[in-house]
């Protein structure tokens, strides 16, 4: 006897004249359904002739197609909502970004298409991103990827992981197709973009519904990560907590979002059931901005990413003067990442030069003795000038 206290629940969906049984775990659930229907441009009633034939197709909160559980709007039977490129118009590509935000180990869309014939490769195609960064893109291909809405018969070919039928209505005149895009580890994903370049006729792609799987694929959660600059070093720190059988923690740099690389390591806890602090220095960082990742990995060889967090490096000298008024003596510091020389000019209150002086600056911190002792009281500027740097700085000889 099924009581409310079982962990498996049933739920009994009619296709044609039989019925599938799925079952849903109450606990322990490992996907995750998003919520895009501030994007949805279309809607398809059922028997309003173009072939479609949704009348059989279950809606609501928790719809299951090959034991994945989806929303699909609205909650009536007769009718369809989702968004369609074909809808939205302009030119080429036209884009759907569906928020994700989450650690995911795959995509799954219900989806098909208003063209029969295949299409060429770059007809359409999921992408995955997270800040800026392409991490996958998988083409869908024609008819072996997503079929026809009102095809009355179809093949098997299945591309590679991408896609297996969903939902077929009773009539055979109309079907949803599940496209499966995968990772090969668990990764932080921000945004999944389903992009169509367009093709001959209407060749166009329409989505009703996303679902995502849950990627915590190591026994940890990462609070925060976050990079700071200090002494024109970069500072990452970092939080975990209930950490199980962690092993280390590899930090990743990259300089275009798309190629890093390892630039050391810490070793994680390993156990622990309260919040653990993590801190890296990358001593040398590139000139520009620094993309930085963390690769999480256990004892079992199992890894995730971390989200990417950047900072940017000043590629240009700093100056300061202290003390400041001056009276006799005054330091000016100047912060280079060159070996480069530098004109320093005095100029007073009415625009004229009063002393000008070469200095060769080394890469780093340079400090640099200035006498004021032939000035008399009143307000100056020092002008710093060379190929990477143009400061100006106002002090007050007292």
């Amino acid at each position: 006897m099924i009581t409310k206290s079982t962990i498996e629940k049933l739920l009994i969906v009619f296709f044609s004249n039989c019925f599938v049984l799925f079952c849903i775990r109450s606990s322990g659930q490992n996907y995750n359904k998003l919520d895009f229907s501030n994007h949805f441009n279309f809607n398809i009633s059922n028997g309003l002739g173009n072939g479609f034939d949704y009348a059989n197709l279950p809606t609501g909160n928790n719809v299951v197609f090959n034991s994945v559980p989806y929303t699909i709007y609205p909650l009536s039977t007769s009718t369809l909502n989702g968004w369609n490129a074909n809808v939205v118009g302009g030119s080429n590509p036209i884009i759907l970004k569906i928020p994700c935000n989450a650690y995911i180990k795959s995509v799954r869309l219900l989806s098909n298409t208003a063209w029969g014939a295949p299409g060429p490769t770059s007809y359409a195609s999921v992408q995955l991103w997270h800040l800026n960064t392409l991490i996958r893109e998988k083409y869908l291909i024609g008819n072996n990827d997503i079929r026809d809405y009102n095809q009355a018969s179809w093949t098997n070919i299945i591309n590679n992981d991408s896609t297996t039928n969903a939902w077929t209505s009773s009539s055979g005149n109309t079907r949803l197709d599940e496209i499966n895009i995968g990772l090969s580890s668990a990764t932080f994903i921000d945004t999944i973009r389903i992009v169509d370049n367009g093709a001959s006729g209407i060749s166009r792609i329409f989505v009703v519904a996303a679902t995502v799987e849950n990627g915590t694929s190591l026994p940890l959660k990462l609070i925060n990560f976050y990079a700071t600059l200090k002494a024109n070093e970069t500072v990452l720190q970092w939080q975990t907590s209930q950490e199980q059988n962690t092993d280390v923690i590899i930090i990743e740099r990259s300089a275009n979002q798309s190629e890093y690389q390892y630039i050391g390591k810490v070793i994680a806890a390993g156990n622990s059931s309260s919040n653990k602090n993590y801190s890296f220095i990358d001593k040398e960082p590139f000139k520009g901005t620094n993309f930085y990742r963390l690769r999480m990995v256990d004892k079992d060889g199992k890894f995730t990413y971390s989200k990417i967090v950047s900072l940017k490096i000043n590629t240009k000298a700093k100056a300061a003067i202290f003390p400041n008024p001056v009276k006799s003596i005054t330091t000016i510091q100047l912060q280079s990442e060159y070996l480069e020389s530098v004109a320093i000019k005095v100029v007073g209150g009415d625009g004229k030069i009063l002393s000008t002086k070469n200095y060769k600056l080394i890469a780093g911190n340079n400090l640099i003795s200035l006498n004021t002792e032939r000035l008399t009281t009143g307000v100056y500027t020092l002008v710093v000038v060379g190929q990477n740097i143009n400061e100006h700085l106002t002090f007050s000889k007292q």
